[in-house]
């Protein structure tokens, strides 16, 4: 007898697991294993299980294509995997068979995947570097120290904005940048 079972993904910080299982269970699964792990993760136990679990006829069902790889790479690693245990796959709402007609559903399938992934991955990125103590956007060409140097150059008379960016080596639109922040 054919068993479908489902497997769902999601960070610790994301609600939508609820949505996941709720789509699962629609998706007449007769198992379903789920992943809640932080944002970045390399393990996911009940993955490993699920993919212990899988005996040739069964059916594996995600709600999307981000819930069992990172890249397009792991992708079809976990593709080929399940075709060599005979595993068939399914995501929920996509057709069962996929006719001629349909390839552009799967390319634009392929595009929202790797924008997922992409998504992700930059989050990750964000979380690492608040951790680390840096905030988002990009760093300040000049340092404090060089603000005060700034403000004491523009307070001479007969200096030009021009003067003042080249001592510091930036650009004439940066200068003025800097200067509109400076009080008086």
């Amino acid at each position: 007898m054919t068993r479908r079972l489902g497997y769902a993904r999601t960070s610790i910080e994301d609600p939508e697991l609820l949505q996941q299982l709720y789509e699962l269970e629609s998706a007449r699964c007769d198992s379903v294993f789920a992943d809640r792990v932080a944002v970045g993760a390399t393990e996911f136990p009940q993955w490993d299980v699920c993919l212990k679990t899988l005996q040739t006829g069964d059916v594996l069902v995600v709600t999307r294509l981000d819930r069992v790889a990172r890249s397009l790479k792991d992708l079809v690693t976990v593709l080929l995997r399940l075709a060599h245990k005979r595993v068939e796959f399914e995501v929920c709402g996509w057709a069962s068979q996929l006719a001629p007609g349909k390839l552009a559903e799967l390319l634009q399938r392929v595009v929202e995947f790797e924008s997922a992934v992409s998504r992700e991955q930059v989050q990750v990125g964000r979380t690492a570097a608040r951790a680390q103590g840096r905030k988002d956007g990009r760093p300040f060409k000049l340092s404090a120290e060089q603000l005060k140097e700034l403000h004491a150059m523009k307070a001479k008379p007969g200096i030009d904005v021009m003067e003042i960016a080249n001592h510091f080596g930036v650009s004439r639109a940066t200068a003025y940048k800097y200067l509109r922040r400076l009080p008086g």
